[in-house]
């Protein structure tokens, strides 16, 4: 598994599907209204060091939290088993699903 280091998650993606309008005509995924993204927190790194050396741990999330982002965040990365992730920041997460 990969363990993420400092403000960033290791978070599982969401499938995006084509969708089909009733006219028959596919519409792309990348071609969807909403550029939003939602994914499920696998990992989470410690959090970032503060100018004094102290750790500031990641606080409002957790594993298993199913997050919202801008389908331009974060960096694709896949384990040894072939799992493909991304690796995004904590700043980037715009929302929660509650």
């Amino acid at each position: 598994m990969i363990k993420p280091f400092g403000n960033l998650l290791l978070v599982k993606e969401d499938k995006v599907e084509d969708r089909t309008t009733t006219s028959g005509i596919v519409l792309m995924a990348s071609l969807s209204e909403s550029n939003l993204r939602t994914g499920k927190i696998v990992e989470m790194g410690n959090g970032e060091y503060n100018y004094k050396g102290e750790l500031i741990p990641i606080t409002g999330l957790n594993v298993n939290d199913i997050v919202y982002y801008n389908q331009n965040s974060g960096t694709d990365i896949e384990d040894t088993d072939g799992e493909k992730y991304l690796l995004l920041n904590t700043k980037s997460v715009l929302a929660i699903k509650g």
